[in-house]
């Protein structure tokens, strides 16, 4: 699967005070090869996790009345969050190494063995199942509508659709909010995704330069070859709360929906053909 992304910001035609358009394909790595339509190549980090960029792309395809590609983002957006949150337990529980963590996490393949290994980190933290009802959790019935659609080639309604995405929606904000570092509980925790995916992109910007300077180039948009590319997302990765967040303290289904209608038309662009989903 690719996810066709572009902004109207280039940084190199910034300082040259030109317009143009960058635009690149995202194929679940941490970058992307960018290319504006003045020339300029980039290699660009992806500054949200892979389980974001895939929700906002499932809110993009539900808002064009896309309802089997939106379903299957969802979904999708669903298990790569249980193996993103894996990786952080073994990171920070495990004391393993952020590749060794990455890899662990992605060499689970199936979804039975990620659900799996999502359910024991999830109470190895939380000290509890993951919950049975409640806004996280995901009825028998979603995972009944998801083998009919994945493999019986049902088309879901958009009735069918905004459920699971709502749903889906709320169990990975509550969840992400609440992972939070336990030492800073009594202050504004960082949720440890959030640090994880921070540590991920300062070890790569480490990685491909040589000096301090060039390694703030690249945060100040000034490096001619590498650079952060800046996403908002439905969920509220950039919140920091204390450790009793409640459902109603996070945006709505619609909020998400509505912001993404707002910021695709304002900042940047999903691309519309979900064909290749």
């Amino acid at each position: 699967m690719s996810i066709h992304l572009s902004t109207p910001f280039c940084p190199r035609c910034s300082r040259e005070n030109k317009i143009s358009l960058l635009s690149g394909d995202a194929f679940g790595s941490v970058t992307l090869d960018m290319k504006c339509t003045n020339g300029h190549k980039l290699e660009m980090y992806l500054s949200i996790p892979k389980f974001a960029l895939l929700f906002e792309n499932g809110l993009s395809a539900f808002n064009d009345s896309y309802y089997f590609e939106a379903f299957t983002c969802f979904y999708s957006a669903l298990e790569s969050f249980r193996e993103e949150f894996v990786a952080v337990h073994s990171y920070f529980e495990l004391n393993k190494s952020i590749e060794e963590s990455v890899k662990f996490a992605h060499s689970l393949a199936y979804s039975e063995r990620i659900i799996g290994a999502f359910n024991l980190a999830y109470y190895s933290y939380f000290n509890e199942i993951v919950p049975k009802s409640g806004a996280k959790y995901l009825s028998t019935n979603d995972v009944t509508l998801r083998n009919g659609i994945f493999h019986a080639g049902k088309i879901p309604t958009s009735s069918e659709v905004f459920k699971i995405g709502e749903r889906i929606y709320k169990f990975i904000s509550l969840t992400y909010l609440t992972y939070v570092i336990k030492s800073e509980r009594a202050v504004f925790p960082m949720p440890r995704i959030a640090r994880f995916e921070a540590q991920k992109q300062n070890q790569w910007a480490q990685s491909v330069t040589s000096s301090e300077e060039e390694y703030r180039s690249i945060y100040g948009l000034g490096h001619p070859k590498y650079g952060i590319y800046n996403m908002i997302t439905g969920i509220p990765l950039n919140t920091h709360w204390n450790n009793e967040v409640a459902e109603s303290d996070i945006p709505n289904f619609n909020d998400a929906l509505k912001q993404n209608r707002k910021y695709t038309k304002d900042t940047f662009f999903i691309h519309k053909d979900h064909t290749d989903l």
